[in-house]
């Protein structure tokens, strides 16, 4: 069986629930309570390294999504472009020039972050705050652009496009759920089969797989923006900035308690959780603006 290399490795907490047994000696007898808690278990998961075949089948899924989203009726994107350049466009000139501004300081920050290559500890803290900045800064930029993105996202580039990185994130993102070895979390068939195993994810609406399905999801869509020009270093930073911004997983603990009653003996069951309602996060790619060469951002979680 050929070896799985992978592109990032990291755990995402798990909620299980585990019985213990505690024994108490009460006048000169020998009591065992047993109780169910919960503990939070780390559960490894991550991204795999794609071959040369991964990519061409990539290649491939996207050339044919983007036939069919042509063949659908869905306008180019230079198409669209140019006709909201010639119209004017919806946006006023002062949110133009601050749109330029923007654009321009957050190429000026990316050429910044990716000169800071390499596994050099020192300048962590210098890529965080780049990070940070340029994560801002798409913010203003999403906000400038809401009154028109949606007539872009329907084009058939950033369809196909966003089809494609929800298909990497189908066939990258693995998890070891068992303790015994990776395994794909979507079965190891094809694209059809994958889709099928993601909805019975949504549907089961488990908080754990949802959350490793968004978190990969998030770094897989930056590694799809930024591909051989980041390393673990700025993976972890990745996921660090997708737990502190993003996230609101938690898992409970329920500490042992140092004295335990007789009465304890027969302890309550637990708690059942309501049902979490999860809404798949659509794929958010990074604005290309027309006749402008496309430029990195911080990437939001994709599969749909």
């Amino acid at each position: 069986m050929k070896e799985l290399k992978f592109l990032y490795e990291t755990t995402v907490k798990r909620q299980v629930e585990e019985s213990v047994v505690e024994t108490r000696e009460e006048q000169g007898q020998k009591i065992e309570i047993k109780r169910t808690i919960k503990k939070a278990k780390p559960i490894k998961i991550a991204v795999l390294k794609p071959d040369r075949k991964l990519f061409k089948a990539a290649e491939m899924f996207y050339a044919r999504t983007l036939s069919e989203n042509l063949k659908a009726g869905l306008l180019p994107y230079s198409l669209v472009a140019k006709r909201y350049a010639n119209d004017g466009g919806p946006l006023t000139e002062k949110e133009k020039s601050r749109l330029k501004e923007l654009r321009d300081e957050s190429q000026k920050l990316e050429k910044e972050f990716f000169a800071l290559a390499g596994n050099d500890t020192s300048n962590q803290d210098n890529k965080n705050d780049l990070l940070i900045k340029i994560n801002h800064i798409n913010a203003e930029v999403s906000n400038i652009q809401n009154s028109y993105s949606d007539i872009f996202d329907s084009t058939a580039e950033i369809k196909a496009r966003n089809d494609t990185i929800e298909w990497w994130a189908l066939f990258l993102i693995y998890a070891n759920l068992d303790e015994k070895a990776y395994l794909p979390l979507f079965t190891d068939v094809d694209y059809d089969a994958r889709v099928a195993k993601l909805e019975d994810y949504e549907n089961e609406a488990d908080p754990f797989i949802i959350e490793v399905i968004k978190r990969l999801s998030y770094i897989i869509s930056f590694w799809f923006t930024a591909r051989d020009t980041i390393t673990q270093i700025d993976f972890t930073t990745m996921e660090r900035l997708y737990i502190d911004t993003m996230s609101d997983y938690k898992v409970e603990e329920t500490p042992l308690p140092e004295e335990v009653k007789i009465t304890d003996k027969t302890p309550a069951p637990a708690p059942v959780p309501a049902p979490v309602s999860v809404t798949t996060p659509e794929p958010t790619p990074a604005p290309v603006p027309a006749q402008e060469s496309p430029s990195v951002s911080t990437p939001e979680p994709v599969v749909t």
